[in-house]
């Protein structure tokens, strides 16, 4: 969490630097003489993430941004030359487009303020108060030998006890998309298994044990077990990041919900749901672009 203040502090820094710099009116490059200015510019780099800051500034970076900007420009002209930006349907799209702009400056200071709030400390305190959500359940490294024979899988279970390679009978014989494994069938908890009762007979085995054949939906099972990871609670610091980006969403989500609510409070609000219900899907036709 520290690393990433100081990471946001100096990119503050560096962009406040950039912004008030005082020739950030200075043409870059015309495009059919429209300007792009060192501001265009500093806007686009302004929307990278944190991780390609450090790229979007290099003379490469800000080549390729030019770059972004002079295409759209283009593209944007052409869309006007084909009168595209007096269609309905696109005006509806611009008018969304603004609308989101809106609300995402609306709602970005106040998640901005609630994130603040997320310090270390808070984390294992949540941590620490929440066992349930953090503990990783038992698991055991499970190897599956299935037939839909019971006749072949008794003959498997025979050479089995006879010594055979559990490995390449499952090679041999089994119906399962282990089979090119092995049957290694990997790390499973018990709600992995399709059935209680394998799960149930996989937990029992001992290591290296053979179970007795088990038959589900028609389908004849032979289990071996090869390793048990005992439930456990992760360290904090293995799970700090993730729980951190878990915090911040959880809170995210709850500090724009909560707000809704409150304007949802406020608001007069009436609906015709017979009106509503009435819409039906209809076939949209494609917008016919027009020249001037």
């Amino acid at each position: 969490m520290k690393k990433l203040l100081l990471l946001v502090v100096g990119l503050v820094l560096l962009l406040s630097l950039a912004v008030f710099a005082g020739d950030n009116d200075k043409v870059v490059a015309t495009v059919n003489g429209e300007e792009i200015t060192k501001d265009d510019v500093l806007y686009e780099v302004s929307l990278y993430p944190l991780d390609r800051k450090e790229w979007a500034f290099s003379e490469e970076g800000l080549s390729q941004i030019l770059d972004n900007i002079i295409e759209r420009k283009l593209l944007v002209k052409e869309a006007r030359v084909l009168s595209l930006d007096t269609v309905d349907a696109v005006k509806r799209d611009i008018a969304r487009a603004r609308e989101d702009i809106l609300i995402k400056h609306l709602l970005s200071p106040k998640v901005q303020a609630a994130l603040a709030g997320i310090s270390e400390d808070k984390l294992r305190a949540y941590y620490d108060e929440n066992d349930t959500l953090f503990i990783e359940p038992e698991k055991v490294h499970v190897h599956y030998i299935v037939t839909d024979s019971l006749e072949l899988a008794k003959e498997i279970y025979k050479k089995l006890k006879e010594g055979e390679s559990f490995e390449s009978l499952a090679r041999k014989h089994s119906i399962s998309s282990e089979r090119d494994r092995g049957g290694d069938a990997g790390y499973l908890t018990k709600d992995m298994f399709r059935d209680k009762n394998l799960a149930d007979t996989a937990f029992s085995l001992k290591l290296g044990e053979i179970s007795d054949i088990i038959t589900s939906d028609g389908l004849h099972y032979i289990m071996k077990v090869t390793d048990k990871i005992p439930s456990y609670k992760p360290d904090f610091d293995d799970i700090k990041d993730n729980l951190s980006r878990k915090v911040a969403a959880d809170l995210q989500n709850k500090v724009v919900n909560d707000y809704k609510s409150e304007l949802r409070k406020k608001a007069k609000i009436s609906i015709d749901n017979s009106v509503l219900y009435s819409i039906q899907p209809k076939t949209l036709k494609p917008v016919e672009p027009t020249e001037k």
